[in-house]
């Protein structure tokens, strides 16, 4: 509702959390369902405005300074995109003078730059993240009663928000609309994310038409490995990337893999390696040659494969076999992620 009954503020709101549960991936998610797009995510890392000049970067330099006519990068950014998530992470990290430029953003929903012009962030959200009390979520998820699971949960929020209150001004913790203390994530979250992680890498193979499968035991053996209650699921991502796709890479390079197949992964606890089983995919009925059938192709035309090139000659295969199979090895060399 528009007009007196309603008038437009900026909202905000705080997730305090252990690192890698995916606070900045739910961001991104906010950004691109409010605004159609991740790109719509602003982020910054206040580790980086530790000193008390760096409030300057985020505003724009004082007239006769450098970089006075470039304007801020938090200014200048919502300038040009005011509908956008603005997250602030590890914000506990900044500068108080950092937190002074908040107050008069989440009081106001405008700030003004070096230059005198008035940004309006009243159609943008600000997400804040913490780091504070981190220690006490990821105790509480290792100590788990089996006559109260929920006691030790309880016990560790109110911790939590007890180290929030202590750090924190009051003036900036009025402002904000929530305070989201996130869970420790399990194991059923972590092979969640590992679903999630391993559809990317999908994607990445189908452009090489290349059809990836893994095993329970594989998906078992990598959330086993990689999980860290301390350091949550950015461990996943380095170990998939570590071991599978740079497993599965060299396979590709030695021409164990090729394009046009299905291959499914998994893991021999005995050998302690992966254990991959390629096979090849069905061909289409319309690209199957019918005997007999004399069709001309140009063996230059690279929007040919060499499979493609070598269907389309019918009955004319025999005299560029040779050929055919070494621009497949040379294409096969070429598979990259």
């Amino acid at each position: 509702v528009d007009g007196p009954v309603f008038l437009p503020r900026v909202r905000c709101a705080c997730g305090v959390c252990q690192t890698g549960v995916g606070k900045t991936e739910l961001c991104k998610r906010v950004a691109e369902s409010l605004f159609d797009s991740k790109e719509r995510l602003v982020r910054f890392d206040m580790s980086e405005y530790m000193e008390q000049h760096s409030v300057s970067r985020l505003i724009g330099a004082p007239p006769g300074y450098v970089g006075h006519d470039e304007g801020g990068q938090l200014t200048e950014e919502i300038r040009r995109n005011p509908y956008s998530v603005v997250l602030f992470d590890e914000v506990e990290k900044a500068h108080s003078q950092v937190w002074n430029v908040l107050l008069q953003v989440l009081d106001d929903g405008r700030l003004t730059d070096s230059q005198g012009r008035t940004v309006d962030f009243s159609n943008t959200i600000i997400i804040l993240t913490s780091n504070l009390g981190a220690g006490f979520l990821i105790e509480a998820a290792q100590r788990v009663d089996p006559v109260e699971p929920r006691a030790a949960e309880a016990a560790a929020t109110e911790m939590v928000m007890m180290e929030v209150r202590k750090f924190f001004r009051p003036e900036l913790l009025n402002r904000l609309d929530d305070i989201v203390i996130f869970k420790a994530l399990t194991d059923v979250n972590l092979r969640q994310v590992m679903k999630l992680q391993m559809q990317e890498v999908r994607e990445r193979l189908a452009e090489k038409r290349i059809e990836l499968t893994m095993t329970n035991r594989a998906a078992d053996h990598i959330v086993k490995e990689a999980f860290d209650p301390a350091y949550g699921a950015r461990p996943l991502k380095r170990f998939i990337e570590r071991h599978v796709v740079s497993d599965l890479s060299l396979k590709l390079l030695k021409g164990e893999i090729f394009a046009d197949s299905h291959v499914v992964c998994d893991w021999d606890e005995k050998r302690r390696g992966w254990v991959w089983t390629t096979s090849a995919l069905e061909v289409p009925p319309s690209a199957q040659r019918v005997p007999g059938q004399h069709v001309e192709a140009d063996m230059d035309d690279e929007s040919l494969t060499p499979d493609s090139r070598t269907l389309s000659l019918g009955s004319r295969t025999d005299s560029y076999t040779n050929r055919s199979s070494a621009m497949h090895e040379t294409n096969v060399k070429k598979f990259r992620y």
